[in-house]
Formats: structure tokens, sequence, C-alpha cells
């Protein structure tokens, strides 16, 4: 794939101005500008530069996310207070493109949508699998089996940013769980097509530290479900902007 071509699409997936790609990939304006318009070739090294600083990879003819999960947990630690605990390869690529500018609140709409793109669930090593209970009605029929099982979970997704989160049909959340093979199995479960079920996902990073008890049911912290919900792609994605303009009213809701 030719080198203009790749920047082109490291662009428009994330929505970025070649200044905004130059500044998170630490290249100058016109590198990006000239490697764009053809005028460049650049090394594999400013390339890999250029990648690096979205969290993508090529995969073919095409540019992907690298289904890096350390991109949200920085964006998460950053939401919640706790910059020292982002990765500084995050951080400071966020503080450069000026997402990140103390003592100034940070671009939350932004940094979702970059750690989003970064750590995309269908990139990631262990994939979402899609699951229903026995005789399961709506959603939270299948937490409530996991509680009564004695099963560590946390509720994330869309729907754990909203204030009813407890009772919202509104969507179908993720749910990470340790060794989702093997809680199948245990609570019979069967496995539906991808987005026709609850999304079981094992947790890699800190996903579920902080958990928060609502209504008898476990959910990740609100800047985490925000952020898998920009990781999850699709309509998911495009609904979760909402809850990013409305942060932090979200966060203590």
């Amino acid at each position: 794939m030719e080198a203009s071509i790749i920047v082109r699409r490291i662009r428009a997936v994330g929505g970025l101005s070649r200044a905004d790609l130059a500044r998170l990939a630490g290249v100058s304006a016109s590198t990006v500008g000239r490697i764009e318009s053809g005028t460049l070739d650049p090394t594999w090294g400013t390339l890999q530069k250029l990648l690096n600083g979205v969290g993508m990879v090529l995969s073919g003819q095409t540019v992907v996310s690298a289904g890096d999960v350390s991109a949200i947990a920085s964006a998460r630690a950053i939401l919640e207070g706790r910059p020292k605990d982002a990765d500084p390869r995050w951080l400071d690529a966020w503080r450069r493109v000026g997402w990140v500018k103390p003592p100034s609140p940070p671009d939350v709409l932004a940094l979702a949508v970059a750690a989003g793109n970064a750590a995309k669930f269908v990139r990631r090593a262990g994939r979402p699998i899609y699951v229903e209970a026995p005789g399961q009605r709506e959603w939270q029929d299948l937490p409530r089996l996991m509680t009564a099982a004695g099963i560590d979970y946390a509720i994330s997704g869309l729907v754990a940013t909203r204030p009813d989160r407890v009772t919202s049909l509104a969507a179908v959340p993720i749910i990470y769980v340790h060794d989702p093979r093997k809680m199948i199995t245990r609570l019979g479960l069967t496995e539906t097509e991808p987005l026709h079920g609850t999304k079981l996902v094992a947790p890699t990073s800190n996903e579920m530290s902080g958990i928060e008890e609502d209504g008898g049911l476990r959910f990740v912290t609100r800047a985490q479900a925000m952020l898998d919900a920009f990781a999850s792609g699709g309509r998911e994605q495009d609904k979760a902007e909402a809850a990013a303009r409305d942060w932090p009213d979200i966060a203590t809701a």
C-alpha cells in the first residue's frame, strides 16, 4: 500500500488534521503533508511513528486498530484524574496534540475517539463471545444468573454509562468475566451470532478495578464504560459521543 494512502486512511479513521497526526506521531506537519501528497517516500521508521501515534497497524491493504488496551487504560486514568497512571507513550502524545492540557479539563471526546480506535474489541487477542442465558428475556437476566452462581463480573458499554443503567434496555452490554469459555459451560449459555447477544470479554488490564455495585448488579466505572463503547465500533460508538459530550455529568450520575 502506498504511504500516501496509509496517511489518508489514518487521518480519515481518526478524524485528524495533518497537524494533529504530526503531533501525535512526533513528526513535523510538513512531513505528513509531503507523504500524503506523494512527494516524500517515508522510511519505515517514520511510517511506524505515524501508525503508533494513533494505535493502528497495517493489515493487508488497509489500516486497522492495533487492539491496544493500554490506550483505554490511559484515557480512563486521565478522565478519572490519575494521569500518573497513564502509559507515558499515550500521555505524551495526547499532551503534544493538546487533548491533555492541565489545569484545563481534557478533551474528552477526542480522547475517547482516539482510545477507542486504538483498542477495538475485534482486534484484540481475546475476541468477544456473544451469548444468551437459558430463557433470557432481558440482558439483566445474565448478570443476575452470574451473581447467583458467585461469578465475578462487571458490566460495561454504553448502557453502563446511563443513570438508569440497572433497568435500561436501550443497549446490550459488554460483560467482563474471567475465562468466558469456562463460564459458558458452567452456566449452560448459548453462543449467538455476533451482535445478537450479550458480549463477553476477558479483562486484560484494569477494566474490573473500581467496580460499582448498583441494584444488585456490578458495573465498571463510568469512564471505563464510555471508553469501551467507543472501542465497540458501529452504532455503539456513534451513540457514545453523546456520553462524551455530557462528561463529567455522567461520571456522577
